[in-house]
């Protein structure tokens, strides 16, 4: 199904490319449904799409590379969240993604196990048709 233009006005990363951009670019979007559990895409794959969340939940990991000393905590620092009425929900791991921490943006985990692979998990849930965007996500992290 296509893509209303209307629809990329509520994306304020689409807001520099203009009405008529939007317009030229609505064509040549598709609208797709995911079964739940679906992996949509793995790390690593080439970009090549683009996937705005308009109505569900999506779950997205992230293998920030970390190897080296344990890890005493970390968070996320910073992340600039358009979630008009949706949610998100930010988890961080040091043992690779086996035990997971819910933790509020700009607010510190003290991990209690050991681990020195650190991956980050962000949760989306929309219940409207309004669009949610995350951008400049940064994760900041201690060693022992």
């Amino acid at each position: 199904m296509a893509i209303d233009p209307q629809l990329l006005e509520q994306f304020e990363a689409l807001a520099p490319v203009g009405e008529e951009g939007r317009a030229r670019m609505a064509p040549m979007l598709k609208s797709t449904t995911y079964r739940t559990g679906a992996q949509i895409v793995r790390e690593g794959d080439e970009g090549d799409a683009c996937y705005l969340l308009a109505e569900g939940r999506v779950v997205v990991t992230k293998n920030l590379n970390f190897t080296g000393k344990s890890l005493l905590s970390a968070q996320v620092a910073r992340a600039i969240e358009d979630l008009r009425g949706g949610s998100v929900v930010y988890a961080l791991s040091a043992n690779g993604g086996k035990t997971w921490t819910t933790v509020a943006a700009g607010k510190d985990v003290l991990f209690a196990y050991t681990g020195a692979d650190l991956r980050l998990k962000v949760s989306f849930t929309n219940k409207s048709l309004d669009p949610l965007s995350l951008m400049g996500v940064l994760v900041s992290y201690k060693t022992k």
